[in-house]
């Protein structure tokens, strides 16, 4: 819907039935209209974005 291209996802809970948490890692910075559609769904406890470290102007 968004063309979002994930290029890394990882999940994991602390313990059968817990909460699980979701890193996902997207190919290109996410809009804030996709952000908010994130943090709107009702599964969702918090959402944080981190914005790609950039060093001498190229992405690490």
């Amino acid at each position: 819907e968004s063309n979002v291209n994930i290029g890394n996802m990882k999940v994991r809970r602390d313990k059968s039935k817990g909460e699980a948490s979701m890193i996902i890692e997207t190919d290109e910075i996410v809009s804030t209209d996709v952000l908010e559609k994130i943090k709107n769904l009702d599964e969702m406890i918090f959402v944080i974005e981190i914005k790609p470290v950039k060093e001498n102007g190229n992405v690490q």
